[in-house]
Parts: C-alpha cells; structure tokens; sequence
C-alpha cells in the first residue's frame, strides 16, 4: 500500500501506536495524517498465503456463535433503508450474502460483490465491479456495510458505484467511528481498530471528506 494519504496524498503519515493482531500475533503501525486527520494501518508487503490469514472471514473462524448477532445487524440495516421503494441494490463486500437474501426477499433485485466471487446472476468479483462490468445509471442503491475500511483503495470502489448509481441513487456507507467515545476510551486496545483487516480508520469528518472527493453530495451523517 502506498504511504501516501488516500484523501489528500500527504506523505507525512505520523505514527500514533502499534497493535498486536490476535490471530497472527504480528504488530502494526497505525498512523495518522498530519494535513487531513485520517487514520490507517501501514500493511507490510506479504506473499499471498500470509495475507490470506489476515482476511479470514470471521464467520468461519467462529461459526454459528455469530448468528444472533448477524441477524440483529441486518434488521438494523433494513430499517436504515427508511422507506425506499425497491430497486436495484449493490450490496458491496457482501459476504456470505445474508444481506442480498434479506432484500430480495423484500421485492429489490439484490446483487453483491465481494472480492474471490465467482460471477452469477447476483454476485460478482471485486475486479469485475472495478472493470465496469455493471451497465452506468443502473442502481438505485450502493450499499458497504463495514466493507470500506477494509479495501486497500476505497475510492476506487466508490468512483466505480458513482458510476453504476442511476442520478438520484444513493449510497449508504456504514464504517467504524474512530472519533467514538469507545474508541477514545479502548485507545490501542479498541475492537474495531482489528488490524490488518480494517486498513481504514474513519470519522465522520475524515469519511464525508473522501465521499466528497469522489463527487457524492452527503444526505446526512450519524453515528451509534
């Protein structure tokens, strides 16, 4: 990954501590940018079986223990919805696919991307999302629900639901806040830091900025 800011390109990352990932045990450098406040993680250069421990689903690793959870997480995610009539919905980093099912079964035509996918009729690759396969002015809704900061060139996939969005089409972006209270509190220790899967590190502020520079017109922004 490159050093500099994905924002505004500075090259002056400024190191603010290093945590120690609970699954391989090595450590990483979260640094901040000094001219525009975003935070990431600096990802060493790794062969492609080590950078696959670090992108393990979590759902494999813990099985049906997260359940409860993911159910409750995709109702709420339904209700953030309001009360948009059906359409096409992007379901980007989609996973096990919980989340297209869910809309499918409440009358939108739901397709996902995420990144080893192999192409059908409702799911396709990261890199077939990126290379314009999808028709421009097509989708009423792109959604990454905690999908953004953990891709290693957001904007890319943001420059690329700019152009699948039909003109009043929206994007919904949900991301951990790292100017929470929580995460002011748990300092290195915060859950959602969960280096090196969460490359990003975004506040309202730092994620309305990055929106912005990829021509989207921010609605509204909340936090829990």
């Amino acid at each position: 990954m490159s050093h500099s800011c994905l924002i505004c390109q500075d090259v002056r990352p400024q190191f603010l501590f290093s945590v120690r990932d609970f699954f391989s045990k090595d450590h990483f450098a979260i640094v901040e940018c000094p001219s525009c406040d975003l935070v990431r993680t600096i990802i060493p250069e790794r062969s492609e079986g080590e950078t696959q421990t670090y992108v393990e689903d979590p759902v494999k690793r813990f099985g049906s223990r997260l359940n409860p959870i993911v159910e409750k997480l995709y109702a709420l995610r339904k209700r953030t919805l309001g009360k948009m009539e059906p359409g096409v919905v992007i379901d980007v980093g989609c996973g096990q696919g919980e989340f297209i099912k869910a809309m499918d079964k409440a009358g939108w035509q739901a397709l996902g991307v995420e990144a080893q996918a192999r192409c059908t009729d409702d799911l396709i690759s990261d890199d077939e999302f990126l290379a314009g396969m999808l028709p421009e002015d097509s989708a009423d809704l792109v959604c990454f629900w905690h999908s953004l900061e953990h891709l290693a060139y957001p904007a890319h996939f943001l420059e690329a639901a700019h152009t699948v969005l039909k003109p009043q089409g929206k994007v919904l972006v949900e991301v951990p806040n790292i100017s929470s209270f929580q995460s002011w509190w748990a300092d290195k220790n915060w859950l959602h830091l969960d280096c090196p899967r969460h490359r990003f590190h975004f506040s309202p502020e730092t994620l309305t900025q990055l929106m912005k520079s990829q021509g989207f017109a921010i609605q509204s922004v909340s936090t829990w």
